[in-house]
């Protein structure tokens, strides 16, 4: 009988224990956030959302670049002996204000065309635009729009008097009445050192007098439209 009541008191005693347990099972449940799941992922996710994005290394992209071509040209000294050469007379005379036109659009071109001043020439002052700077220019010079401009600038303040056409005209044709076929290709020659004219240049030329002749323009308009197409051509200065 005793035994009996000793057993009902410990089974009476466990169950106490087992429920205070319970309840502090459900207790740390509710309060603690690591034993619930669905606190833990949402944490996690509120984590993941403020975290950066992890840098991502990808190949570089191919950037395309235009290429630009710049040809080296001649400089003045070179333009001015040649120009020199075309209109100067076997007798040594040039057309009127033939070595002016040459001094403003060639010679005092440097920025332009190229080579340096000498300060110690009989050019000193005039030559350098009486700045010590301009002697240290380039030998050569790229392409740019404004050394073309004063190539057109001097070639149609030249040949702008009949004298120049003249002159031209008796070096490459003296008993020629009218530009052909091989007064064109001299008229090239004297401009293009080192170089022919292709099919293509000949004939658009003698399709451009064709048109003179039709506008009934006189020979010596004829022969000055020639020897201006080539004088104001680019390609001889090319180097």
């Amino acid at each position: 009988m005793n035994q009996l009541k000793k057993i009902k008191k410990m089974s009476k005693y466990i169950f106490h224990v087992i429920g205070l347990l319970f309840v502090l099972v459900l207790y740390f449940q509710n309060c603690s956030n690591e034993s619930n799941p669905l606190v833990l992922q949402a944490e996690f996710s509120s984590l993941s959302v403020a975290l950066p994005p992890l840098p991502i290394d990808h190949p570089p992209e191919k950037t395309d670049h235009q290429t630009t071509v710049k040809f080296q040209q001649a400089n003045r000294d070179y333009v001015a002996a040649l120009m020199r050469d075309v209109f100067t007379a076997d007798d040594d005379s040039t057309p009127a204000e033939f070595e002016n036109h040459l001094e403003r659009w060639i010679v005092f071109r440097g920025n332009q065309f190229g080579l340096g001043c000498d300060v110690y020439s009989s050019y000193t002052g005039q030559d350098c635009f009486w700045q010590v700077e301009a002697s240290n220019l380039p030998v050569q010079m790229d392409d740019n729009p404004i050394r073309q401009s004063y190539i057109v600038q001097f070639c149609q303040s030249v040949l702008a008097t009949d004298t120049a056409v003249q002159i031209v005209k008796k070096k490459i044709s003296p008993e020629g009445n009218y530009p052909n076929r091989e007064s064109i290709i001299k008229i090239f020659n004297l401009f293009y050192r080192a170089n022919n004219p292709n099919e293509n240049v000949i004939n658009s030329l003698l399709d451009f007098d064709r048109a003179l002749a039709e506008n009934n323009e006189d020979q010596t308009n004829r022969w000055r439209g020639m020897i201006l197409q080539v004088c104001e051509s680019p390609g001889w200065q090319l180097f």
